[in-house]
């Protein structure tokens, strides 16, 4: 009983509090520009759905070799408020900027200037967005080296941000509403509201960077609060030990690593396209809005029962049984979807359900995502934390790269157009919402079979290397 009550108190401190907030007030930006960026820019700002796709397309691929450039950065530049804290205080004030850029209103703009400026602006919102994230990410091994209160930050981490999913489901629909008639302007809507994210996300951000000062100190210099000596020796061993870029490279290029990719976004990709076309589906093929905020607020309650017995689900099949599980229920919900879900209040139950399946592999996925950097640590024999933390964001960059380039093309293939919108086109996108997903999640689950880093072959693999088994 005492064991337990030390785990509850574990999992709720200031610091996994602090670290899961800034992930759930992420998820309220994720869905923000997951769920009407597209609405917006095709029927506010008046881009083509050949150019979204696009432009979605070429900015995924932006982002993604971006993202490989983040994390050589990372590896190599030091500044002199911590290797991680140092992005946070840079980075993130500039992608707030340009997150607001994103839901301004440039319709008015000659057509040869509109589309370069919101590409540039969404380019450049990626980039820096991704490189204040990959600095969090870094930030969750130094701030819990221990493995036990690592599982505590995960479990914070994925339950608070399904919190923020629940807030953005329940508030957002109305919010922009009231924002936009407060403006007495649609648009405005969308931008006020971004501009309330932008400024919580922001807080949150240097609020945990103020937090792990102990931990990641600045440069030559380490906080008395470390008492255990781990930033200090970070910092040491970061100047003494360079990393080359051939050891960054082969940390990529190892079959595991690559597996965990594969399955990372082969279940990010249903997620981002199916909260880009919900608001399509219940806009234009059922033409009822007001449905959408029911889909949001009980798919994020499900996502909130996701995140809890994943963890569960883990500790009785293991970890890659437990990503199994969350992979096969969110295939076998939105498969039904398609083939039972035509009435709308089915297909929208079906979809929420879905949700549970996705948080599942969310949760699960940070232990597996441990379980890679370790096992690359050991077999290269070098610290590649900060590189490997900005690959998290090329999983993220990945997923949405495809599934907006599955949107853009997939919705003027199916020959979708807001002025007529045809039985055709209604097909077509119940198959974008269900059929196309199940595709991916079933590349993920392939993927997995080929994933063999479980703790035991870690265990092991430190006795055949003369390390010490914890």
């Amino acid at each position: 009983m005492i064991s337990l009550e030390k785990k509850k108190k574990a999992l709720y401190t200031k610091k996994s509090i602090s670290y899961g907030l800034v992930n759930g007030i992420s998820s309220l930006k994720t869905n923000m520009t997951g769920t009407y960026l597209s609405f917006f820019l095709t029927t506010f700002v008046g881009l083509t759905n050949v150019q979204l796709g696009t432009m979605n397309t070429v900015k995924g691929l932006i982002g993604l070799w971006g993202s490989f450039v983040i994390g050589v950065i990372m590896q190599k530049v030091r500044l002199p408020w911590g290797r991680y804290r140092s992005w946070i205080y840079i980075m993130m004030p500039l992608a707030g900027i340009f997150q607001i850029l994103t839901f301004v209103n440039w319709g008015n703009l000659p057509e040869g200037i509109k589309f370069p400026l919101v590409f540039v602006i969404c380019v450049l919102d990626t980039f820096l967005y991704n490189f204040a994230f990959a600095a969090y990410t870094g930030l969750m091994i130094p701030l819990a080296p221990d493995p036990t209160e690592r599982t505590g930050l995960a479990g914070a981490r994925s339950q608070i941000n399904s919190i923020g999913k629940v807030f953005f489901g329940f508030v957002a629909v109305a919010a922009i509403a009231f924002i936009g008639k407060l403006f007495n302007n649609e648009a405005a809507g969308y931008t006020g509201f971004m501009v309330l994210i932008v400024i919580a996300l922001t807080a949150s951000f240097f609020n945990l960077a103020k937090i792990a000062k102990s931990v990641d100190p600045s440069t030559g210099k380490s906080d008395p609060a470390a008492k255990d000596g781990t930033a200090v020796e970070t910092v040491k061993e970061s100047k003494k030990d360079g990393v080359s870029f051939w050891t960054m490279i082969k940390s990529v290029c190892n079959k595991q690593t690559i597996a965990w990719l594969i399955v990372s976004f082969s279940h990010g990709i249903p997620y981002a396209l199916v909260m880009s076309l919900v608001a399509y589906y219940y806009g234009f093929v059922i033409g009822d809005k007001t449905m959408m905020a029911t889909y949001m607020a009980l798919s994020t309650l499900m996502q909130f029962v996701g995140s809890f017995i994943g963890p569960i689900i883990a500790k009785r099949l293991g970890i890659k049984g437990g990503m199994y599980s969350g992979l096969i229920i969110y295939a076998a919900a939105l498969g039904s979807a398609y083939f039972i879900g035509k009435n709308p209040l089915i297909f929208t139950i079906l979809l929420c359900v879905a949700m549970i399946g996705r948080n599942v592999c969310y949760t699960i996925e940070l232990p597996l995502y441990t379980n890679v950097i370790d096992y690359t640590a050991i077999v290269n024999g070098k610290d590649v934390r900060p590189f490997m933390s900005s690959l998290y964001t090329v999983t993220i960059g990945i997923a949405k790269t495809i599934a907006g380039a599955l949107l853009g093309f997939g919705l003027a293939t199916v020959g979708f157009d807001k002025a007529a919108v045809t039985t055709e086109a209604v097909q077509g996108i119940r198959v974008l919402l269900s059929a196309v997903p199940c595709a991916s999640l079933a590349i993920g689950m392939i993927a997995l079979s080929m994933f063999n880093v479980t703790e035991e072959k870690l265990i092991a693999l430190r006795k055949e290397k003369g390390l010490t088994v914890d």
